[in-house]
């Protein structure tokens, strides 16, 4: 069960941390 919980961190922040990044540069054009 824990495998799983950090498998799952370390697919989901890296790619709320992109969406995020992506965002903020729609934001700026």
């Amino acid at each position: 069960m824990s495998d799983f919980y950090w498998l799952t961190i370390i697919v989901v922040l890296p790619i709320s941390a992109g969406s995020l990044m992506l965002f903020s540069l729609i934001e700026e054009i």
